[in-house]
């Protein structure tokens, strides 16, 4: 498997991860947040990809992606606990309902943004 089609695995299962907490959060949490929810993993997730967009015409920050050509194995492990972490927090909202999880969604966007943006860049080197 390429570096481009590794990482873009990596972003789609983070985004489905995040798709899952998404519908755990609105349906057991506060029910007055569903679209606040919504907008929130949107808005985080599309900023990271923006802001990634515009940090590499800085000229000290070059970066690869996530899963970068030559990396060692245990790479692809480390940054699958992305996925992992933001699916096994899908579960809090079942766990304690009605509470608000807003910043765990933040979290959890911002890696799907740093997924989504590795993807591009990954794509854009090979």
């Amino acid at each position: 498997m390429n570096v481009a089609k590794a990482n873009a695995l990596l972003a789609l299962t983070t985004c489905l991860s995040l798709a899952l907490l998404l519908m755990t959060m609105s349906v057991f949490g506060r029910p007055d947040m569903a679209v606040r929810y919504v907008l929130i993993a949107l808005f985080c997730s599309m900023g990271v990809v923006v802001l990634n967009r515009l940090i590499p015409a800085l000229p000290s920050a070059k970066s690869p992606p996530m899963i970068a050509p030559g990396a060692p194995k245990i790479v692809v492990i480390w940054v699958a606990l992305f996925p992992l972490l933001i699916t096994l927090s899908a579960a809090l909202p079942v766990l304690v309902p009605g509470a608000d999880f807003a910043l765990m969604l933040i979290i959890a966007s911002v890696w799907c943004g740093m997924t989504l943006a590795s993807a591009i860049k990954a794509q854009r080197l090979s």
